[in-house]
């Protein structure tokens, strides 16, 4: 039977990995407005006027026990009549900010 100070020092250890390799992840998101850059880059060479694209927000979540991150962007672009639309991304990205799958795509 393992005593209180093992225990103790394993959930330590669990916790040291899950700090990492969520910082890893963090490191992906621009500071100043919370957009994931490899999906802004993304989008952006999709786009008919990629200077057109403006951020809305984005949000995520960690799926696959944490080895995978879930992102949901919202952005403004002009479509090709030069209106601004409003898209919708789901996307999902590794830990080493590879694109693993975009789920859904809207413009």
């Amino acid at each position: 039977m393992k005593n209180q100070q093992e225990v103790y020092r394993q959930d330590e250890e669990t916790q040291t990995k899950e700090n990492l390799i969520k910082s890893k992840f963090e490191k992906q998101f621009d500071i100043w407005d919370g957009s994931h850059k490899a999906l802004v880059k993304m989008v952006k060479g999709n786009l008919n006027d990629d200077e057109s694209f403006k951020h809305v927000k984005t949000k995520y979540m960690f799926i696959n026990s944490g080895k995978t991150v879930r992102i949901f962007m919202d952005y403004r672009a002009k479509n090709g009549f030069g209106a601004y639309m409003l898209g919708h991304i789901i996307a999902d990205y590794d830990s080493d900010e590879n694109l693993i799958e975009i789920i859904k795509s809207k413009e």
